[in-house]
């Protein structure tokens, strides 16, 4: 699905060149889930961007099916840090904006997108404004909007960081359940180890500025539904700790 070789990419500041990443190579396969982590400022957005085609690398080649990807790839769909949405839509405005931008009637799509609001329990929530949600509702409106494209390729950054802890643990279960339903590959940045550990199927670690990839774990136990509470687990979420600490 993905592929990426020799990837680096620098910003410029103040006539000042800051390298970001560097040197970076991966393989994603299709229909799987892969988490980058690492320190903050080791360039894990950047990447998430070059993969998306909203950043083209500087050196490197990276292909999603093959082909060169571009922002206007349609079967990508991305979901921001703090999600994206705009505050003077609704729930449902928000949801099928991604239809409107793309040009497509949304009444020829109300089915599923009805059936999206249904699955992420929100269909109660059609009127109301972003303001007026709690934020694993607020999560939960942005992941409609990407289910409503029926991407092949989700992108998330940081998707969330932003919940209470037993609410973060609830909507990785949601995702986990819709990547089960749906198949669509799925990459995510996080800085949390359980996350990566819990949602990636293959675990990719950067190092400290700029990011180097020190590490890549294929996470076998990925997916079982006593994962969080086993030993493995645990035992999975101290090496990566370890990695972590090796690469800062």
């Amino acid at each position: 699905m993905i592929k990426a070789q020799g990837i680096s990419y620098s910003y410029k500041q103040n006539n000042t060149s800051i390298q970001a990443i560097t040197d970076i190579n991966l393989d994603i396969l299709p229909s799987t889930t892969c988490a980058i982590i690492g320190p903050s400022g080791c360039g894990k957005t950047t990447l998430l961007y070059i993969l998306g085609g909203l950043l083209k690398p500087e050196e490197g080649t990276v292909l999603i099916n093959g082909s060169p990807p571009t922002g206007k790839r349609k079967d990508i769909a991305i979901i921001l840090q703090e999600y994206g949405l705009l505050p003077w839509n609704t729930v449902l405005e928000n949801v099928t904006l991604g239809l409107k931008i793309r040009g497509l009637n949304t009444a020829h799509y109300k089915d599923r997108v009805n059936a999206i609001l249904e699955e992420m329990e929100i269909k109660n929530q059609i009127d109301k404004y972003p303001s007026q949600l709690s934020g694993g509702q607020r999560q939960r409106v942005a992941i409609a909007r990407s289910l409503t494209l029926q991407p092949d390729l989700l992108l998330m950054d940081e998707p969330f960081s932003s919940l209470d802890a037993l609410t973060r643990e609830h909507i990785q279960n949601v995702f986990l359940n819709l990547w089960k339903k749906y198949q669509m590959t799925s990459v995510f940045v996080t800085h949390s180890i359980e996350e990566a550990v819990f949602l990636g199927q293959k675990i990719i670690v950067l190092s400290s500025g700029p990011g180097r990839i020190t590490e890549q774990l294929e996470n076998s136990h990925f997916a079982r539904e006593d994962w969080r509470s086993s030993s493995s687990f645990f035992e999975q979420c101290q090496k990566v700790r370890s990695i972590l600490k090796a690469g800062v």
